[in-house]
């Protein structure tokens, strides 16, 4: 027990990061600056159907899940969430499909259609999907904006022998902003890469990209080509790649070296922005290193990183930012309780323009528990956790609805809020009832009341409470 309580205190001055949003379900406006789409503004999350559809569960025997989740906010909104797959027992080809549907009429709402087929077979695999999603944020002294994004993708793997793969696909996006006028963005995007694998250590690949955009001011064709070699060897793995476009030509190296604990890696990349390819790149060096540690119930990963920005537009000297991210899970199990506690912490000094979010620090105790009743016929699960959130004082950030981007506005000044979570599932045979409830503690104002994240939002966190129904069926 007193080691148990060393670990809680050391790991008590770290945390994570992202768990706040514009308000509102899940992480569909959770804007991460690692989960943009490649080259665009918007999250993936925005473009591709909810993870669960795209996890594709193949095992020997043919099943169905079904859910359904009903929403009841604290603004007396009423939002409701499904989910459907199925996937059939086949040999040697497997498949599988599914659907959701979200309508989330909360703080900010979100109306949501998505489709996803997936084909198996031995020699490779083909995705595609369909995802509809309309999303409103709501905005203070200025006009709200509405998006509308459709987007359609097929992507395929196949192995044509023991030595060279083939993979490449077509996302087509059809995206519409709406605030004071409508504005249309369409992008496609096609991809194709061979690679070829000389032994277990040395490959040889070439990677090809065609975008091609179109607005009301232009069309814009832009295309990317990477030839490039990778070495792994047991310790260590080295890459070197050409970005070859048509107005430049720049060299990528990537070295790294890791062990059972530790890794490191040095590089010399290059960047470019919102599909302006047809501009010079931004260059830039930089190293991270980082320490893993995983054994039972308890899992640490430190990461810093420091990279120096070049040929920014304007900008004469190089721009210098250092990041630093920790990770920490750790458990202890008493009886049928399962003590748990997760730290995060996260951090950029003198961040680019759109790489700044608000969120510091995240701790989350909590505990679960299963209790068995009738016998063993009704299983009971619990959850009950509290996560304290480290943040921006909302004053000093703002949000640009247009490029979905935080910037901090004047001097850091932290201040924490409480996010309250209880969950409660009844498992019956191949039935799941759940019951959950979300109590937001706004600290400035000691009460259970909504928080910000930026000042330019009209919502924050509020409190909801939520039934869900879970069936799975299987032969």
């Amino acid at each position: 027990m007193k080691k148990f309580l060393f670990l809680l205190i050391l790991i008590c001055s770290f945390s994570f990061a992202y768990e706040l949003s514009l308000g509102g379900l899940g992480s569909s406006t959770v804007f991460d600056y690692e989960a943009r789409e490649s080259l665009l503004v918007y999250p993936k999350s925005w473009l591709k159907p909810h993870p669960e559809l795209l996890h594709y569960n193949y095992q020997d025997s043919s099943w169905t899940k079904a859910q359904w989740k009903q929403i009841f906010g604290l603004d007396r909104s009423s939002s409701s969430y499904v989910l459907l797959q199925y996937s059939p027992f086949s040999f040697p080809h497997r498949w599988n499909t599914g659907v959701q549907f979200t309508n989330y009429k909360g703080a900010n709402p979100i109306n949501r259609s998505a489709a996803v087929f997936h084909f198996k077979h031995k020699h490779g695999d083909i995705e595609y999907y369909f995802n509809n999603n309309d999303q409103k944020i709501n905005l203070l002294n200025r006009t709200n904006i509405n998006y509308r994004l459709k987007t359609n993708s097929l992507k395929f793997k196949l192995n044509l022998n023991d030595k060279f793969d083939l993979n490449g696909g077509i996302n087509l996006n059809f995206i519409e902003q709406e605030d004071d006028s409508v504005r249309n963005y369409d992008i496609h995007h096609e991809q194709i890469a061979l690679s070829y694998k000389a032994n277990n250590a040395l490959k040889a690949y070439g990677k090809f990209h065609y975008w091609y955009w179109v607005n009301e001011d232009r069309q814009d064709p832009a295309w990317l080509f990477y030839p490039g070699l990778k070495y792994s060897g047991k310790n260590y793995s080295a890459e070197a790649m050409l970005r070859i476009a048509s107005t430049s030509v720049k060299p990528i190296i990537i070295l790294s070296c890791f062990d059972d604990y530790f890794y490191a890696q040095a590089y010399t990349k290059v960047r470019s922005s919102r599909l302006a390819l047809f501009q010079s790149p931004e260059r830039y060096i930089g190293a991270n290193m980082g320490l893993k540690y995983k054994k039972n119930d308890f899992d640490i990963d430190i990461q810093y990183s420091t990279s120096v920005n070049y040929a920014l537009p304007h900008v004469m000297t190089p721009h210098i930012n250092d990041h630093s991210k920790f990770t920490a899970k750790m458990g202890m199990k008493i009886n049928n309780i399962d003590l748990y506690y997760h730290a995060s912490y996260n951090n950029i000094k003198n961040p680019l323009t759109g790489f700044y979010h608000p969120e510091r620090a995240v701790l989350t105790p909590g505990l679960k528990f299963i209790t068995p009743v009738a016998k063993g016929n009704l299983l009971l699960y619990g959850d009950v956790n509290a996560k304290y959130i480290v943040h921006e004082h909302p004053d000093n950030v703002s949000f640009d609805p247009v490029t979905l981007c935080y910037s901090l506005n004047g001097e850091s000044q932290l201040v924490n809020d409480w996010i309250f979570n209880f969950s409660l599932k009844a498992k019956v045979s191949t039935v799941i009832l759940s019951a959950e409830i979300t109590l937001p503690f706004n600290t400035e104002k000691a009460s259970f009341d909504y928080f910000w994240t930026s000042s330019d939002l009209q919502y924050g966190h509020g409190a909801y409470a939520g039934l869900d129904i879970e069936w799975f069926w299987w032969k």
